[in-house]
C-alpha cells in the first residue's frame, strides 16, 4: 500500500507481521511511525539515493527493518518492536556517510522527525540504525549494538 510518493506500507513493516495486519483487515499505516517515514522521504531528497528499509515487497533481502511483531527476531523490548526505528541503507552512500549526514543535520532532523539515536557504525557495517527513543538530549546519542 502506498504511503508517501516513495514509500509503501511493505517497505516499513516486517513481512510476517505485515500480513497478519491485513489478514484482521486492519491499515497496515496504522502500525507506521509516519516521521521515520518523513525522514526517509527527506533523506530521499538529500541525497539523492535510493533509500531502503525493508525491500521484501519486490522479492529482496530485507524484511526486519523496520516494525518487526513479537514472533519476530531481536529483542523483546526493541524500538524496531514499537515502530521506534529503522534500519536504513541507501545507494551510493556507507553507514558512516549516513551517518554524517545526521550528525551534520541533527537539530533540523531532532526537531522534525524525531530522531534521537543511532547505533555505532562498527556494529552494524551495511546498514544504519535509527530511532526515535526519548533522551531528552540535545545531541544525536550512539549506542552499541550488539
Amino acid at each position: 500500500m502506498k504511503i508517501t510518493e516513495n514509500f509503501y506500507s511493505e517497505e516499513f513493516i516486517s513481512k510476517d507481521t505485515h500480513k497478519e495486519i491485513v489478514k484482521k483487515g486492519l491499515e497496515p499505516r496504522w502500525f507506521i511511525n509516519k516521521d521515520l517515514v518523513l525522514f526517509c522521504e527527506w533523506l530521499k531528497q538529500k541525497t539523492k539515493g535510493s533509500v531502503i528499509v525493508n525491500n521484501w515487497k519486490w522479492s529482496g533481502q530485507y524484511h526486519l527493518s523496520g516494525l518487526r511483531g513479537p514472533k519476530d527476531i531481536g529483542a523483546e523490548l526493541s524500538q524496531h518492536k514499537f515502530m521506534n526505528a529503522i534500519d536504513i541503507k541507501v545507494k551510493g552512500y556507507t553507514p558512516s556517510q549516513l551517518r554524517d549526514i545526521i550528525v551534520d543535520n541533527f537539530e533540523y532532523i531532532n526537531k522534525t522527525f524525531g530522531i534521537t539515536t543511532i547505533e555505532k557504525i562498527e556494529d552494524t557495517p551495511t546498514w544504519l540504525h535509527i530511532d526515535t527513543r526519548w533522551t531528552n538530549l540535545n545531541y544525536l546519542l550512539e549506542v552499541n549494538g550488539k
